[in-house]
């Protein structure tokens, strides 16, 4: 059917395009498999120190694993993502043949990859292709799902506008929550801080990790104690989700992790979530900064009835309009044959008309030749006989000095007449072969223009012939395809109409519900209300039986506080009469010491001043 041509046919004014559709190569699903469906494919790079690799093409997950482990000590693999010189040269090989491109990237929270191939758009648009440039706000399994919703629509005969649309709101929905099980590459990697990838590890926690919306930025979400406790919580967070969202497609992406996703599934499976058996390995862009042993979930709500899009409405109808359209289709196809038929014919007819000419110039040269031979001839003889007569007069003259007779020169005079008689009849013959020549030159032109304007008009007005039956069958069909319209017009009302209704039924339904649900809990919360109220009483009763327990008790209370202070006095009153003796043995034990000093100084210089006086004596001084 035309609706899944893929490309570009002209059918005069008439043309049937379709998107193409690019991707980065963080998604779950490898690259071959993309394009053989015909995804383009723009890959990021890994680096390990002076090697490079290219993401899903030399790198694959299982490799980069191994790798990265040996490498870990050095530091962490470094990723960058694709120049906008890529994403162009994508976009323009992509675009040719279709209406535009759809290129769809991973959260623009994550990576720089959005904001590359947006101006890769922003050039490309400059030459008049569109491209629309969705950002995910995913990873892993979160674009593999948008692309193979994307793929669907492109052969299904959407157009870019409407799966522009839808892949924006599918990004919206989209939810993609990262386990991990060490922080060490997040805090190699600058993500989070050194400390608390210390405190986590000391403490056994498990953080739990999410995109955000709109903005597709990492969060935490819970921090987790053990591998249970991640486990259980991780469940419950997938169910809160499918409370507000709905039944949900639910994957799983791992790195190096089997093990850890069967102990998911298990979870998954006591929590009653269902889920995608199948899980994927984690690319090396992602891996670089999760580490081994994580876990990525990713939850897409599955397509309802109240959730399909126009396009999807107009699927439904399209093959039944591509049947009604069959016979419009073939007669302008039809058309087309004609015009190019009409188009070779008229190549043939002016090729054949070259070389005809080209004939013609051809033997009119071999016989201009011919005669321009007879032509030098007889204007050789000409020559000869003008040359002869000139020769028979100078003899004439000659003879007229030598006395020659009359007879004689009746003789010359005949020859002289019969020479010039030839001469003007070569002249004549001439003159006549030119004029024969010219006329021949013109009935032929006059043959082949003819010739020519026959041939068109033949052609012509076969030509118009094939374009009149085709235009007669092309409103013929378009009458057909307007009714068919109408028809379905008159059928999606109906739809709509029948949807409306069933949607009144379930708000109905849903409002009789809320009713009972309020009943019930109206009537739970009276009871509360009467069960608090007898908790109430029964804690003032409580209160004052205390109350009268500590009035009760109140004197000999007082008593025994007044006996302590007595005997809090009494002691204080000895411990300060004790201390204020010691106080007088210290200071009299002092006094007592410094008389000592002061009598031992005495001494001490009465003897130094008798040995002073001792040695004046001796000297005699007085």
């Amino acid at each position: 059917a035309w609706v899944i041509l893929v490309g570009k046919m002209s059918l005069f004014s008439e043309e049937l395009t379709l998107f193409a559709i690019v991707l980065d190569s963080t998604s779950a699903t490898p690259t071959p498999r993309l394009k053989e469906q015909g995804v383009s494919v723009v890959p990021l790079t890994v680096r390990f120190g002076e090697e490079e690799y290219i993401d899903g093409e030399t790198m694959l997950p299982e490799e980069f694993f191994r790798r990265m482990a040996e490498y870990l000590p050095q530091g962490l693999p470094k990723t960058s993502c694709p120049a906008p010189g890529k994403f162009e040269q994508a976009f323009r090989a992509a675009a040719e043949g279709c209406e535009g491109v759809i290129c769809i990237t991973l959260s623009s929270g994550v990576s720089d990859t959005h904001h590359s191939a947006c101006m890769a758009a922003d050039i490309c648009a400059q030459d008049g292709i569109k491209v629309e440039v969705i950002d995910s706000l995913a990873v892993q399994e979160g674009n593999s799902l948008m692309c193979e919703k994307a793929i669907r629509m492109r052969d299904a005969g959407a157009t870019l506008e409407e799966a522009a649309a839808h892949m924006r709101r599918m990004a919206q929905e989209i939810q993609t929550i990262v386990a991990l099980n060490q922080l060490d590459n997040l805090v190699k990697g600058g993500r989070i801080g050194k400390a608390a990838g210390v405190a986590a590890g000391l403490l056994n926690l498990k953080p739990i990790l999410a995109l955000d919306k709109p903005d597709g930025v990492i969060e935490t979400v819970t921090k987790s104690r053990g591998v249970k406790g991640l486990l259980k919580d991780c469940a419950a967070y997938v169910k809160s989700i499918e409370e507000k969202q709905g039944p949900c497609e639910v994957r799983f992406s791992h790195s190096n992790a089997l093990d850890r996703v069967d102990a998911f599934k298990a979870a998954f499976d006591a929590a009653g979530v269902v889920y995608n058996p199948e899980p994927s390995w984690m690319g090396p862009v992602i891996g670089t900064y999760t580490g081994e042993n994580a876990v990525v979930i990713t939850t897409c709500p599955k397509e309802d009835a109240y959730k399909r899009g126009s396009w999807e409405i107009a699927v439904e109808q399209g093959f039944a309009r591509a049947e009604g359209r069959t016979a419009w289709v073939e007669a302008n196809e039809r058309a087309v044959l004609a015009r190019r038929e009409y188009k070779k014919a008229l190549r043939e007819l002016r090729r054949s008309r070259t070389r005809g000419t080209v004939g013609r110039i051809k033997e009119s040269d071999e016989q201009l030749k011919a005669r321009a031979k007879v032509n030098d001839a007889r204007a050789d003889a000409i020559d000869e006989a003008t040359k002869k007569h000139a020769i028979a007069l100078a003899e004439l003259r000659d003879a007229k000095r030598a006395g020659v007779t009359d007879d004689q020169l009746k003789v010359f005079a005949d020859r002289e007449a019969e020479l010039r008689a030839a001469r003007d009849n070569l002249c004549a013959d001439t003159r006549r072969v030119r004029l024969e020549e010219e006329d021949a030159r013109v009935q032929a032109r006059s043959e082949v223009g003819k010739a020519r304007v026959s041939e068109e008009a033949m052609l012509r007005e076969e030509w118009r012939r094939l374009k009149d039956a085709a235009d007669v069958e092309y409103r013929l069909a378009r009458a057909a395809e307007k009714a068919r319209r109408k028809d379905e017009k008159a059928q999606a009302r109906e739809a709509r109409k029948v949807m409306r209704e069933e949607r009144n039924v379930k708000v109905e339904a849903a409002k009789a519900r809320e009713r009972e649900l309020l009943t019930s809990y109206q009537i739970a919360q009276a009871d509360m209300q009467d069960a608090y109220m007898e908790a109430q009483d029964a804690q003032r009763r409580q209160i004052r039986a205390i109350r009268a327990e500590e009035r009760a008790a109140a004197p000999a209370i007082r008593e025994e506080e007044r006996a302590q202070a007595a005997r809090r006095r009494a002691e204080k009153i000895a411990r300060d009469d004790a201390a204020a003796a010691a106080y007088r043995e210290l200071m009299k034990e002092r006094a007592y010491a410094r008389s000592l000093e002061r009598d031992a100084a005495i001494d001490s210089t009465d003897v130094a001043y008798r040995a002073m006086c001792g040695d004046l004596d001796d000297k005699g001084v007085k």
